[in-house]
């Protein structure tokens, strides 16, 4: 009795303390938290400073670490605003149009009838632009490449042949790799998609009409150990396509009634771009074109708009002796690619020499004028098709490809 007396007068005690404390509104029935929403969190995934190839990746999840998907996501940077909605993984890319700087970004998540909202706050400070030349370097022809020559002549970027890595192995092309990011050039792997052992591979199976999902992952696994090279910037998907005879086009394929063949080819790249992504989120992802922008659905399955979502830039072909007849016909390409090619740019792919059976080098002024027909087309890089075809010893002591000296389009 004593006890239940003494715990009543403390008990009145401490509400006396409370109201002359000025705390006596404090109701514990009715100022519970009534929030019940789950609690959010927006993550930075990726992010890539390297001006043209800006981009920002955030992860929006619950309390639980699952991603949350379909929800908007509100962007302010700089001057500029955007919505976008995360993906099925949780996911959303900001991808800044402008120029080198620094940069307040600041994303929120305004929350739903089931979730609350977030706020991520980070600083982007967006490098100087790279130079947008290269060259295409086959796999034999590593060892022979004389890369003091490449950065005399302004060679920016190689693209070397994943062949490379099985004739050299791969601590030698990390050496090279090395050597090359000594002077300024950066290298990409230049992979051969759906080619394999000297053949056209097709992405559907023509049997059931599903999609080849066994070499998919044979593909994926070669991407996965590429992806690993120490000092690697990029990899490069060359053949991403049907093969585009009559009996090889992408048309040829329905699903459901619907059009296969390029949904095939997304299919395909995108698995590609997730292995890469899944080893290293830094590297530069890029695509190779056929240079015929009207057949470049139907024949090929390359839907530029689509496959932008995968790439930073597009090569298209534009051969003038191979593939094209003229520089007007890759002025014309150019355009009608970068026109539908989103926040990717496109670096055309120019040939070093004649289309002709002797393949002989040509002189610098024809490349100059295969690159001055690419940047009226707005392309805004040039990638030399191909050492040991290319006569990079001609006029010695000025660029081969003057295209470096000149002022991209667009920036």
């Amino acid at each position: 009795m004593k006890t239940t007396l003494r715990l009543f007068c403390l008990a009145c005690a401490m509400l006396f303390c409370l109201t002359a404390c000025g705390r006596a509104q404090f109701d514990p029935f009715e100022d519970v938290p009534t929030d019940t929403r789950g609690q959010t969190r927006l993550e930075v995934t990726q992010i890539h400073e390297e001006y043209p190839f800006v981009r920002m990746s955030f992860l929006l999840k619950d309390a639980f670490g699952n991603p949350l998907s379909g929800k908007t996501l509100r962007c302010a940077f700089g001057d500029d605003s955007a919505e976008f909605l995360t993906d099925e993984n949780g996911s959303a890319e900001l991808i800044p149009t402008f120029g080198p700087g620094s940069y307040d970004v600041i994303v929120d998540y305004d929350g739903d009838d089931q979730y609350r909202a977030c706020t991520s706050r980070n600083t982007l400070q967006i490098k100087e632009r790279v130079n947008r030349s290269g060259i295409y370097v086959r796999a034999n022809e590593m060892r022979s490449a004389d890369l003091d020559e490449f950065s005399e002549n302004k060679i920016g970027h190689i693209f070397l042949h994943e062949d490379a890595l099985d004739l050299y192995g791969t601590q030698a092309v990390e050496q090279f790799i090395a050597d090359a990011g000594e002077r300024g050039i950066k290298v990409h792997i230049w992979v051969l998609g759906l080619f394999d052992e000297g053949k056209w591979v097709n992405p559907i199976i023509p049997s059931t009409g599903e999609y080849n999902t066994e070499y998919f992952e044979k593909k994926t696994e070669r991407v996965t150990e590429i992806a690993s090279l120490a000092g690697l910037y990029g990899i490069h998907y060359d053949c991403i396509r049907f093969e585009g005879g009559e009996n090889s086009r992408a048309d040829r394929y329905t699903r459901g009634g619907e059009p296969a063949g390029e949904k095939a080819v997304t299919a395909f790249v995108d698995s590609l771009r997730k292995a890469s992504r899944a080893v290293n989120t830094q590297l530069v992802l890029s695509g190779t074109l056929m240079p015929d922008p009207e057949e470049a659905v139907a024949r090929y399955g390359q839907d530029v708009a689509v496959l932008a979502n995968c790439f930073s830039f597009f090569v298209p072909m534009t051969y003038v002796g191979v593939y094209l007849n003229d520089v007007d016909e890759i002025r014309a390409d150019c355009a009608a690619f970068a026109s539908r090619a989103g926040n990717s740019e496109i670096w055309a792919g120019i040939v070093g020499y004649d289309g002709d059976e002797t393949q002989m080098p040509l002189e610098p002024d024809a490349v100059r004028s295969y690159a001055d027909a690419a940047y009226a087309g707005e392309a805004m890089g040039v990638v030399l098709f191909r050492f040991g075809r290319a006569d990079l010893g001609a006029n010695r002591g000025q660029p081969l490809c003057p295209l470096i000296d000149l002022e991209p389009h667009g920036i």
